[in-house]
């Protein structure tokens, strides 16, 4: 059993727009609120990527590398500079990690939004081209892997938890700052029972 001050709810924001195109836009958004009880800290969001490109034969996208590149995060409509974020780009995913002690942090009571923003290219477009971006729930344990400490918990690492569909996506803490912990003074919870994950796609479409 593990008991936190907080806890996030997540819940799905509208975009700019929904019209697909070879431009920078906005391609996934959602809320997350904290509960009255206390503020909480957020450390990485996978969001799955795909789609269909028409073309002269549609496919399903397999591979978002060809489809969009410089991937950029904003939080309540302000850009996370690079300096304080790592985005990774697989084959299906993005995985954007908040650097240590810049992680975004939303008051007990409160709600931001979180853009994910990317330059996208490789369409025609035409009619039949599709982006699908959505956020799940992954994982079956509570804790994000790491080493644990004397009290059981595990605390972040991200050598230790891979970008993988399978790996936690949505990694935060209830800002409690017990000890024994990472440098950030924070244990750090996977999507388990978050409430509001699986939230459905976002697409674009021509």
């Amino acid at each position: 059993l593990v008991v936190t001050k907080t806890a996030p709810t997540l819940a799905i924001a509208s975009i700019a727009s929904n019209v697909l195109g070879n431009s920078f836009k906005e391609i996934y958004a959602f809320n997350v609120t904290a509960n009255s009880k206390g503020s909480l800290g957020i450390k990485r969001i996978i969001y799955n990527v795909g789609g269909t490109d028409a073309d002269a034969t549609p496919t399903a996208i397999a591979d978002i590398s060809g489809y969009m590149s410089g991937q950029r995060i904003y939080v309540a409509g302000t850009e996370v500079v690079a300096a304080n974020i790592t985005v990774t780009e697989a084959s299906s995913t993005v995985t954007v990690l908040f650097a240590d002690g810049y992680e975004p942090t939303i008051s007990a009571g409160a709600t931001k939004k979180i853009s994910l923003k990317a330059s996208l290219t490789g369409f025609t477009p035409e009619v039949g081209d599709v982006l699908e971006t959505y956020i799940e729930e992954a994982t079956a344990t509570y804790v994000a892997a790491g080493a644990a400490d004397t009290a059981g918990l595990a605390v972040f690492d991200a050598a230790a938890v891979t970008a993988g569909e399978d790996s936690p996506t949505f990694i935060w803490c209830d800002n409690s700052e017990a000890p024994d912990d990472d440098e950030d003074g924070e244990y750090w919870m996977t999507d388990r029972y978050v409430d509001g994950l699986d939230l459905g796609y976002q697409s674009l479409t021509y």
